[in-house]
This record gives structure tokens, C-alpha cells and sequence, in this order.
């Protein structure tokens, strides 16, 4: 159970794929506890700074949009300092825990014909030689090239 700064540190450096979305919820439980009773951002910092080094995050769960979540509700992020500050319209009374829980990737409904209109757009954009363009192309479509002839 993280109940301190030092316990949160060890668990987010110790953290593996296969545990990662309950360190990090519990992570978050201890850090928005903090929040709540003592003001302290701190540990709040400290997920949004190691989670650009934990690998298999949950989706919804990057560094900019952790930093986005709590900024939304009134804290303010220092780049230089890596840190959180409460803001003067704060309100953070109601802060979800493991707002990321559920979060679905967008399914990408793209038709082909849309998708060959991006490629080709991509390509009249740079310039490509051919065989750089149908490798572009091969790679959109993911198809091969003898299939493709």
C-alpha cells in the first residue's frame, strides 16, 4: 500500500507491465489523498514526470494528458520545475480517481479511398521518387507489391 512519497517513488520505478494500471490507480488514490487533505501536489508531479518512463500505460494515461486532467481542474503545471501548483480558481473537491479507468481509443473510421486521399496528399507534399512513393502507399494499404502488380 502506498501511504508515503518515498513507498510512491519505489512503487513507480518497480513498476511492470503486468502491474501497471493497479500501481497507478493506487498511485493516483494516494496522491489525490494527498491533495485533498494536505494541499500537496507533489505526489501528483511525481506520476506526471515517471509517466513518460513506465511502458503499457492505459490508454487516456500519457504525461499530457495527466497533466491536462489536473490542470483542467485548477492546478497549475511548472515545466521547469516538473511541478504542480494550486491555482486560484482550484477546485478540486471532486477529483476522480483513475479518470483513465474505462477511457476507449477512438476507432478509426476511416473508408480506403479517405485513406488514399492522405497518402497522396502526404506525397504531392514531399518529394518522393516513385519507389519511395509506392512504398508509402504499400505501407497505408499494407499490402505487397507483387499482390499490388
Amino acid at each position: 500500500m502506498i501511504n508515503s512519497n518515498k513507498k510512491l517513488s519505489n512503487a513507480l520505478q518497480r513498476i511492470s507491465k503486468e502491474n501497471v494500471a493497479s500501481v497507478l490507480l493506487e498511485a493516483e488514490t494516494f496522491a489525490v489523498a494527498q491533495l485533498l487533505e494536505h494541499r500537496n501536489t507533489s505526489p501528483l508531479a511525481t506520476i506526471a514526470t515517471a509517466l513518460a518512463n513506465i511502458a503499457g500505460k492505459p490508454y487516456g494515461l500519457s504525461p499530457k494528458q495527466y497533466v491536462e486532467h489536473y490542470e483542467a481542474i485548477g492546478l497549475v503545471w511548472d515545466k521547469k520545475k516538473s511541478s504542480f501548483s494550486i491555482g486560484k480558481d482550484a477546485d478540486f473537491s471532486d477529483v476522480p480517481v483513475g479518470y483513465w479507468v474505462g477511457m476507449e481509443r477512438p476507432v478509426n473510421t476511416e473508408s480506403d479511398s479517405e485513406k488514399a486521399v492522405k497518402a497522396f496528399e502526404r506525397i504531392a507534399k514531399t518529394e518522393l521518387t516513385l519507389t519511395q512513393a509506392i512504398a508509402l502507399l504499400q505501407n497505408a494499404y499494407q499490402t505487397d507489391a507483387k499482390v499490388a502488380a
